[in-house]
């Protein structure tokens, strides 16, 4: 820390130690300066107390606690919280959700539900909370990775299946499974154990099943598990009929033709949604009490030459649903006079249509070589009838029939039951299936990001080091097909067995596993099935939590979850590697990380949840060598924060705190409360009130038997005890924050006038404070000291006035005695225990040195 000699200008190191010396014999008589002008290194460990010559000491600090550290060196009390709601029950997490800087939300994720929050208050319809039942447990909620693309939100845990949530208004959401059809599945089985498929008798096309109905053609004996279907449509007996599914959750159209009236009438009806029974040859089926392979999608590759579809139109009309197929495919017409022709496909399962080629008019049309690159169905549609009777030929020349189903029951380790995803072609038992990757049995994917349009999954219980790519298509994110396209899908691994803990999309897909850090893909190129494999950066694992994009690099909690390290690519090493910010400050996130969120402006702020309840908070700005820890406590744990950007100057923190064993949702409240010094807000967990003048204030249920700070008005009235619900003030007032109270303090390092000066006693002498916006404050030697009060504000004995000048004032240097012995390890303690606020832009000591 240096200082500045009052009596000489000029002290060499030669003479200081004559001086030093002089002093240890004699009756000190010289004085020092020591100018404390910025705090931006934060608080910092007990072990630096020693390191003058650190380039960093003079700004940093023993304690700082409720204060925020800003970039340009002051420091400010940090503002307080406002009661938003009172959470459901039990554990809670918040989660955001954001559509754009400024639609953004607040997801409260408790134990198999979600609720919703924005603009500073929680959604409701009419006045209840919307809420939509998730499957995340209590426990599951602290596993949720998440990753967001427009109006939906994917989220993963490990423990369930991928869920999506989609926002279509304000108050309208929906969560449910992603549905995977395509994939991914493990490599092809290899051993000799078969699965036959039974239940049904398929066409060799397998576009079709031929059944017999009797009355009014109720089919939910066919369809046991998807409801009840009726059949309607053609106003004759022998005409095309449709069936509809009153299953609403698993809609597929099925189209039935055929004479159906009678008793004793046939039809044919496409086999998708239909029930099928998988028996294996050997144990292949995880049963009861072990988690099961329900809601596993399983793929039986089975041969079926070429597949034919033929069909005339009479009339406007569409033909049947061919067979989900990949590969080499024909389209050929003929006797087209002048009817407008399309071949359409849909990857969905027929819920969408696009034209896979354009509408064929007054030609006849040959082309045998088309590709299906995704896996698709496809249909013909005549929209312009002519004359004539135009035929067309759909030809699949691939003769692997890729079908898949989805397992809905286990009934032992041989026999399953599922539901018909993608058509089969025979009931033959094959060695040619693949499980896919997830399922209870084996586990779901525990990371989720979006990288180059396509959605990426990291790491299950079964595969840890396992990162599967979709498809790159933004019109079908769930697709997991794969194929040899630059497209396509495809699944990657990495070395060794440490389990993948974050993705981070940049220009490289950035991986943290627990054993290492790195990049995989290649600079300025797509990722693709061949890009370079994974590249590892770094030996310094990562703990289960999001990594972030900060204002200036990567960060991420190392395993162990105690530290922050930044991982950022290095030019001297040609590579990344990971720092430790926490470096200066190890005790302060020493209890453990439990939740993080970065906040960009005002200034970039990471937020760290403790498992002590506090949180841990670093000013991170890097460009300005600015990395500055500090803590914040309340009355009560910190239990989750989150930050959502906002249209105005600053983000929104906001934060779920345990109170009395109740969850309460509160909201930081901005750090720039305007022009009017009435709306500073420094309690916690508060309310405001600001109407007509009054004395009495309801509201403050969730406060009951506190006492809570009063700032009504712009002054400080008596604090008061909330009695149910309810407070009275001294002094009628029309604006009123009330609230916990809490305290603010900084301790700076012992003062060091030179390095050589490390075993003298010191004796501070005066004190200047430079005050940036500042109320009632107290300082001393210690916070276990005798404190001097300092107050900005005059009481007459009748009427309280405003403070004095005190948020317009750019210039706030008071001069004040310091009364205290002196120490070894000289410091200077201030605090602020009132709601008001405090900044301090620097602190100059006048210093002498005791033998």
């Amino acid at each position: 820390m240096p200082g500045i000699l009052t009596k000489s200008v000029d002290l060499g190191a030669k003479k200081l130690k004559t001086v030093l010396l002089f002093l240890l014999l004699s009756t000190p008589v010289f004085a020092y300066i020591v100018p404390l002008t910025s705090f931006n290194t934060g608080q910092v460990s007990r072990l630096m107390e020693a390191r003058a010559k650190f380039a960093k000491y003079s700004s940093s600090c023993r304690t700082l606690e409720n204060m925020l550290v800003t970039a340009q060196g002051p420091v400010l009390k940090r503002p307080g919280t406002k009661y938003i709601a009172t959470a459901k029950a039990g554990s809670v997490r918040l989660l955001p959700f954001e559509f754009s800087t400024d639609d953004a939300y607040v997801l409260e994720a408790g134990n198999l539900y979600f609720r919703y929050y924005r603009d500073g208050g929680q959604i409701l319809d009419p006045d209840d909370p919307v809420e939509d039942t998730t499957v995340f447990d209590a426990d599951e909620i602290w596993d949720i990775r998440y990753a967001q693309v427009d109006d939906q939100l994917y989220l993963v845990d490990g423990t369930d299946p991928p869920q999506v949530l989609t926002r279509a208004e304000h108050y309208d959401w929906t969560i449910e499974d992603v549905t995977f059809e395509t994939g991914p599945f493990l490599p092809e089985n290899e051993t000799t154990t078969t699965i036959a498929t039974a239940g049904y008798s398929f066409a060799d096309n397998a576009s079709a099943e031929t059944f017999t109905i009797t009355g009014s053609g109720d089919l939910s004996t066919l369809f046991p598990d998807d409801g009840t279907f009726t059949v309607g449509g053609s106003t004759d007996n022998d005409g095309s009929w449709t069936v509809s599914s009153t299953n609403a959750t698993d809609p597929f159209v099925i189209t039935v033709t055929g004479d159906i009236t009678g008793t004793d009438n046939s039809g044919t009806i496409v086999v998708q949604g239909g029930t099928v029974t998988l028996t294996a040859s050997a144990a292949v089926f995880s049963v009861l009490p072990s988690p099961t392979h329900v809601g596993s999608i399983w793929q039986i590759n089975q041969v079926r030459g070429s597949s034919t579809i033929t069909g005339t139109f009479t009339d406007n009309g569409t033909s049947l649903s061919t067979p989900f197929f990949s590969g080499d495919y024909g389209f050929t017409t003929d006797g087209n006079d002048d009817s407008t022709i399309t071949l359409q496909r849909s990857t969905n399962n027929g819920i969408s249509w696009r034209a896979a080629l354009v509408a064929l008019t007054d030609t006849d049309f040959d082309n045998p070589a088309e590709f299906e690159e995704d896996g698709a169905i496809y249909r013909v549609v005549c929209s312009a009838f002519g004359s004539g009777t135009p035929d067309y030929t759909i030809t699949i020349t691939d003769n692997i029939n890729k079908g898949v189903v989805k397992i809905t029951a286990v009934a032992s380790t041989t026999s399953a039951t599922a539901t018909v995803v993608t058509n089969l072609v025979d009931t033959d038992a094959v060695t040619t299936w693949r499980e896919g990757y997830w399922s209870d049995f084996r586990g779901w994917p525990k990371t989720v990001a979006f990288h180059q349009q396509r959605l990426v999954f990291g790491g299950s219980d079964s595969y840890p080091q396992v990162i599967w790519f979709g498809k790159q298509d933004p019109d079908d994110y769930a697709n997991f097909l794969e194929s040899t396209l630059d497209t396509s899908a495809f699944t990657m691994a990495l070395e060794g067995q440490n389990p993948i803990r974050w993705l981070l999309s940049q220009e490289y897909l950035l991986i943290g596993s627990s054993g290492s850090c790195g990049k995989w893909g290649a600079q300025g190129e797509a990722a693709t099935p061949t890009s370079p494999n994974y590249q590892r950066q770094t030996p310094y694992g990562a703990a289960a939590f999001e990594a972030i994009q900060s204002n200036s690099g990567i960060l991420y909690v190392e395993r162990g979850s105690r530290r922050i390290r930044e991982f950022g690519y290095k030019l001297q090493s040609d590579k990344f590697e990971s720092d430790d910010v926490t470096v200066l400050s190890p005790e302060i996130t020493d209890s453990g990380i439990k939740d993080i969120a970065f906040q960009l402006r005002p200034d970039p702020i990471l937020w760290c949840v403790l498992n002590n309840g506090d949180i841990a908070t670093m000013t991170y700005e890097k460009n300005q060598a600015v990395i500055a820890w500090t803590k914040q406590v309340t009355d009560g744990d910190f239990e989750s924060v989150v930050v959502i950007s906002s249209g105005a100057d600053e983000d929104e923190v906001w934060v779920s705190v345990e109170r009395n064993a109740v969850r309460y949702i509160e909201q930081f409240q901005p750090r720039d409360w305007g022009d009017d010094q009435e709306d500073a807000w420094f309690v916690d967990s508060g309310l405001d009130y600001d109407s007509t003048a009054t004395a009495t204030f309801t509201g403050l249920d969730h406060l009951d038997d506190e006492t809570v700070a009063v700032w009504a008005d712009g002054i400080v009235q008596e604090s008061e005890v909330v009695i149910g619900g309810e407070i009275t003030i001294d002094l009628a007032s029309a604006r009123v924050i009330s609230g916990l109270p809490y305290t603010a303090k900084l301790e700076t390092m012992p003062m060091r006038v030179d390095p050589q000066d490390y075993a003298m006693n010191k004796k501070i002498k005066r004190l200047w404070i430079d005050f940036y916006k500042t109320g009632d404050m107290e300082f001393g030697p210690g916070p276990d000291s005798d404190l001097t009060t300092v107050s900005f504000w005059v009481y007459d004995g009748v009427t309280v006035s405003a403070y004095q000048d005190l948020y317009t004032s750019r210039t706030k240097l008071k001069q004040f005695a310091f009364p205290y012995a002196g120490f070894v390890k000289q410091t200077v303690y201030l605090q602020s225990s009132k709601p008001v606020p405090l900044g301090v832009r620097a602190i100059i000591a006048e210093v002498e040195i005791r033998n």
